[in-house]
């Protein structure tokens, strides 16, 4: 995750975007684990927590806030039920954006690409469908590479947040078109927009699957 931050600081400086770290961003979560298995209450109690902190670290909302996991991004914007009315009224002033949307509508814009890769991958995660971003997930693509491809088996990984870790054969199972796709042809960098996903992804193909910040560092000036 380390190398996620120092290019998402990289990319904000080249283009120009002030960047605010939030305190306790090692402590935060989007409260997606504990919904996923039902526990309602640890679920509840985590987003909470969450979009206080958000919404003090944002100076009441007026910083726009970027998630760099898409999955993450859809739980809390989705979380507005299981807030207290309190945070309902914070959350409704906050702007949340997913790493993809910080992309292609406020980096790219700024930026000089000067070094596109020849041809990419991306793995779409589910979240991309959800929140209807795979256009923007392509024109980042169409803007760092000279080819970018989504595989036409793309599909959930299989991880479904941390169920991965402890049973690889669903990850296996379900990467299994998606990978055996990929492989046909060489690419000069696999990307996607989840750190869960990507190491399925990596798992299943044998290639290093990183962070779209990765890609559209690499490729532009400073």
């Amino acid at each position: 995750m380390e190398d996620t931050y120092v290019s998402f600081g990289n990319i904000c400086k080249k283009a120009k975007i002030e960047l605010v770290v939030t305190n306790g961003i090692s402590t935060s979560c989007c409260g997606q684990i504990f919904s996923s298995k039902g526990f309602a209450d640890a679920h509840h109690y985590t987003v909470n927590q969450t979009i206080e902190k958000l919404f003090r670290d944002s100076n009441n909302g007026s910083i726009p806030i970027v998630l760099d996991v898409t999955s993450c991004t859809q739980t809390l914007l989705n979380c507005r039920p299981y807030l207290s009315e309190t945070n309902q009224q914070h959350f409704d002033q906050l702007k949340i954006l997913d790493i993809i949307d910080f992309v292609a509508d406020m980096a790219i814009p700024r930026l000089t690409i000067s070094q596109p890769k020849d041809k990419v991958v991306f793995h779409p995660v589910c979240s991309v469908h959800k929140l209807g971003t795979m256009g923007k997930l392509k024109s980042i693509g169409f803007a760092c590479a000279k080819q970018a491809d989504i595989p036409v088996f793309a599909g959930c990984c299989g991880m479904a947040g941390d169920r991965g870790f402890y049973y690889p054969g669903l990850t296996e199972a379900a990467t299994k078109r998606e990978s055996n796709e990929v492989n046909q042809q060489p690419y000069s960098g696999y990307y996607s927009t989840s750190k869960t996903c990507e190491i399925a992804m990596s798992e299943a193909s044998g290639h290093d699957y990183q962070s779209i910040l990765k890609l559209v560092d690499e490729v532009s000036a400073d």
